[in-house]
């Protein structure tokens, strides 16, 4: 940016240089009105270098700008990939093959047509038309041979730490799991707190057995005993349940946070190029746009003292409102000013 600053500033004043240049046109030492050849030429001399600085800046601004299209054409795949998706492409070789050729067409035709003559200027002007169309297809096509046209939804999502196996997001996907169980009440998962309460009612039922017989079952302390452990049983499952959620509802949290945060930084990474290519350009349009806002300036100060002209401009350079600015020595014809 502090470059852009500086193309501004010396725009400016080779704008303030070139005013200064046109107040002196045409006035000698005592102040009559006698053309100033050399002033003159001077004046066309800083009009002419702002233009060109401005229109290389142009040039620069549209060169950034195809290279953040053509990157993010190119990661664009993988943006896709990264957020879970399988990108649906369409491969644009044979019609950019198609729109080279048409332009080398084009570009052979109007070398043929350099020639002088009233005809060939008039040919020359409808094939630089057709070279400007030929070249704007043929860039959009190189920006972007292969171009997204659908999306599909992956199988398998993706695993934005890179993990041999997508063993990260595998883990996600079990902690999940854990969480689901636990939450609509299935008996947890843990081994060891089974096997503890299927001993315990296996103690439980041989006691009954040799205290109340084989019918233990049916006696009325039987069924408070089996019933107190049941009770108990499902309390002590509860808790463990309760215990899963809070523990899982934790682990899942952070590690969807932990997927998020890197499939963040993983965007950024691919997108970087394309990002960085974006800002060059519009920092670079900045600057030109307030150098035209300059040459506009000296615009008016031309035509205030009579002594601008304006042309249309059909080729490649500056273009500002559809005019640019050009200076004749006819505005200075017979020796002085008209």
């Amino acid at each position: 940016m502090a470059g852009a600053a500086a193309a501004v500033k010396g725009g400016g004043a080779l704008i303030e240089g070139a005013g200064t240049a046109m107040q002196y046109l045409g006035k000698g030492k005592k102040g009559n009105k006698t053309f100033d050849p050399d002033l003159y030429r001077n004046s066309q001399l800083f009009e002419r270098l702002f233009q060109r600085g401005t229109e290389d800046i142009l040039n620069e601004e549209r060169t950034a700008v195809e290279e953040a299209v053509k990157q993010g054409a190119l990661i664009s795949p993988e943006l896709y990939r990264t957020l879970g998706y399988e990108p649906i492409m369409e491969d644009r070789s044979e019609a950019l093959a198609i729109a080279t050729r048409k332009r080398d067409e084009i570009r052979a035709r109007l070398t043929a047509k350099m020639g002088k003559g009233k005809g060939k200027i008039i040919g020359r002007k409808k094939l630089q038309r057709a070279l400007r169309v030929a070249e704007a297809e043929l860039g959009d096509l190189s920006a972007a041979p292969l171009r997204v046209i659908g999306i599909e939804k992956r199988a398998t999502p993706p695993d934005p730490t890179g993990s041999e196996g997508g063993s990260f997001r595998t883990a996600f996907d079990l902690e999940n799991e854990t969480l689901r169980r636990a939450l609509i009440g299935e008996d947890p998962l843990d081994p060891t707190l089974k096997r503890e309460y299927e001993e315990r009612e296996r103690t439980l039922r041989e006691r009954l057995r040799r205290t109340l017989g084989t019918d233990y079952e049916t006696a009325s302390s039987g069924i408070e005993a089996l019933a107190n452990f049941d009770r108990e049983k499902a309390e002590a499952f509860a808790q463990y349940n309760r215990g899963t959620i809070k523990d899982f509802s934790a682990m899942t949290e952070s590690r969807a946070g932990a997927i998020s945060t890197l499939t963040g930084e993983r965007l950024q990474q691919l997108s970087f190029p394309a990002d960085s290519a974006a800002k060059r350009g519009l920092a670079l349009g900045d600057v030109a746009e307030s150098r035209v806002k300059q040459e506009e300036l000296l615009l008016e100060q031309r035509k205030k003292q009579g002594r601008a002209t304006l042309i249309p401009k059909d080729s490649k350079g500056l273009v500002a409102g559809g005019i640019v600015l050009e200076t004749f020595g006819a505005a200075f014809s017979g020796g002085g000013l008209k």
